[in-house]
């Protein structure tokens, strides 16, 4: 490998060796390689009897393919090699140009510093020629033949400015390190100084919000509170208002009920004189004086009272009607005054009854329900609810201020109307199919599907008597009390009318003729006890509560059923009519 260079760079051959000289050495060596390789490989298949080329000449051509690929490859091989060491070669170059350079920049930098000093510069070992005095190379020494090697005082020159300029550097790098090490203390105490800042601001927010919480569920628990104590003062207030309503109907109805109490007394004085007015004495319904046509659906119902206040008419008529409405009829022309409805629903009204006095009306319905109607407001007060059946029948007692209610899931029930709750409730021993109240009584009477009777008086018992026979098995369709409570009227599905008396539950008549009716069909005693009238299949008839005996009979359009409250008598026939009767002129 001497064609490769020196191995000692520091050798004085190295050094005194020209650059162009060896470099040129070099490449004519490998170039001289690449051409034997070349020539090898072009005459591998000549004549020589020791070459791969006669050995491939004497063997069978699968032979020379296989020597063929193999010279090849080695060929191949060899040049990669030559390749690599080509590079290695050009390194060598460049780190030898390198060094040459360095040894020019130290041999200058020395003789500047010798010229300083007034020393010649002509280094030892070296060859080349000796400056002149004006700071040149002298022509007649020749040309340089190259640099020298550096001296031992040249190292340690160099030794000790690399160590001044890497002490000065590390001292730089070490105050840099040490103020920026202060820049970062200093940044650090701020940030850690706003930290505990920011988390004193924290904790302060923190216990504002917990004081904030602390003061909304107050707030909330107050305000719930006030809402709760809000409902109870209204729901006080409603109360009290009802009560007040309530105590203010009951108040006019104890007036009305007194004023009517005295008209009476003054009517039985003046009849005791032998004189009684008119508009108070009873008619027998020997004419028809009025007939009109006031709905278009069936008529179910009837009730009349007297002595009402404005703005209702005095006697006052009020008929209930298949399709959930109330008509309000003056007793004494019969004409129209009002038309209401019960309900949304319109169920159909089985029973009626007006308080005197009082302008309230109770309605029972076949949606199970009793409905209690202010008349002078329009408007509807109470919904009683509580039967599981149908209803029958209905009726005020005490002055109004109670009332009752039979229906066929066999109870009666009491209901306290300012309240608008059930007072009692007593069991029934059968389907009870009719009942009648006396007002001031208070006795209730019942009649039941088989045709028996009972009797309740809810001061002295909680339950019904025994029943008692009354139209065998046939059931009862109405029933009515006479004014002094003393007696009871029935009818029964057959047409049949019985006068009974209530102390010892003994029928004193039985009228028939009448042929038969459907539920509800209550007959009625006159205002003073003394006749009975009574509806039929096609026919009204009265008779003498006494003896017994007709006093008129009319034949008219399908009665449907009779009220005898008022000074007159009323009826309702189907197709929406109603009549009003009254005694004939000059009897």
């Amino acid at each position: 490998m001497a064609a490769e260079g020196p191995t000692d760079p520091e050798s004085p051959e190295a050094a005194d060796t020209p650059k162009g000289e060896a470099l040129s050495g070099d490449r004519t060596g490998s170039s001289d390689f690449a051409d034997a390789l070349e020539d090898a490989s072009g005459n591998s298949g000549g004549t020589d009897p020791e070459g791969p080329a006669s050995t491939t000449g004497a063997a069978a051509p699968g032979a020379q393919a296989v020597l063929g690929a193999a010279n090849a490859a080695w060929r191949v091989q060899i040049l990669e090699q030559v390749a690599v060491r080509d590079q290695k070669l050009r390194g060598v170059e460049e780190l030898f140009e390198q060094y040459s350079e360095c040894l020019r920049g130290l041999q200058i930098a020395r003789h500047s510093a010798a010229g300083s000093l007034g020393q010649e510069w002509p280094c030892a070992g070296s060859t080349g020629p000796s400056p002149s005095p004006s700071g040149s190379a002298s022509p007649s020494m020749g040309p340089r033949t190259g640099p020298s090697l550096p001296s031992q005082e040249d190292l340690e020159l160099t030794r000790a400015a690399s160590d001044a300029v890497r002490g000065q550097a590390l001292a730089q790098a070490q105050a840099t390190a040490q103020e920026l090490r202060k820049r970062l203390a200093l940044s650090l105490r701020a940030k850690e100084q706003e930290l505990e800042a920011l988390q004193k601001l924290l904790v302060e927010r923190e216990e504002e919000l917990r004081e904030k919480e602390q003061a909304h569920t107050a707030v909330c628990r107050q305000a719930t509170l006030l809402g709760r104590e809000n409902a109870e003062l209204k729901a006080q207030l409603e109360r009290t208002q009802q009560q007040l309503q309530a105590k203010s109907s009951e108040t006019d109805r104890l007036l009305s009920e007194l004023t009517r109490l005295r008209e009476a007394e003054a009517a039985r004085m003046n009849g005791g004189g032998g004189e009684r007015p008119a508009c108070e004495a009873p008619e027998l319904p020997t004419k028809q004086r009025f007939f009109r046509k006031i709905h278009e659906a069936e008529l179910t119902c009837i009730a009349a009272a007297g002595m009402q206040g404005a703005p209702l008419p005095k006697n006052l008529v009020a008929i209930g009607t298949s399709d959930g409405y109330v008509k309000l009829l003056d007793g004494t022309t019969a004409r129209l005054h009002a038309h209401l409805s019960v309900s949304r629903d319109l169920p159909r009204l089985v029973a009626v009854d007006l308080s005197p006095g009082s302008g309230l009306l109770l309605a029972a319905s076949s949606d199970h329900a009793m409905r209690l109607l202010d008349l002078r407001a329009q408007r509807l007060l109470h919904t009683l609810r509580g039967h599981l059946g149908p209803l029958s029948a209905c009726g005020f007692l005490r002055a109004g201020s109670h009332a009752f209610t039979a229906s066929a899931d066999r109870t009666v029930k009491l209901w306290d109307l300012a309240r608008g709750q059930t007072l009692r409730s007593t069991p029934a021993s059968g389907p009870v199919t009719a009942a009648a109240v006396h007002p001031s009584s208070g006795v209730i009477v019942t009649g039941h599907a088989d045709g028996s009777l009972a009797m309740w008086d809810p001061r002295v018992s909680d339950a019904l008597s025994v029943p008692m026979a009354g139209h065998g098995d046939r059931a009862v369709v109405g029933l009515r009390l006479s004014p002094d409570g003393r007696f009871v009227l029935s009818q029964a599905d057959d047409g049949t009318v019985c006068h009974t008396a209530l102390d010892k539950m003994q029928t004193l008549l039985s009228l028939d003729g009448l042929g038969p009716v459907s539920a509800p069909s209550p007959p009625a005693y006159s205002p003073d006890g003394a006749h009975i009238l009574a509806r039929g299949t096609g026919s009204l008839r009265c008779w003498s509560a006494s003896a017994g005996d007709c006093s008129c009979e009319h034949q008219v359009q399908a009665p449907l059923c009779v009220c005898w409250d008022l000074p007159q008598a009323v009826s309702a026939h189907e197709e929406g009519h109603v009549a009003l009767w009254g005694a004939a002129e000059g009897t």
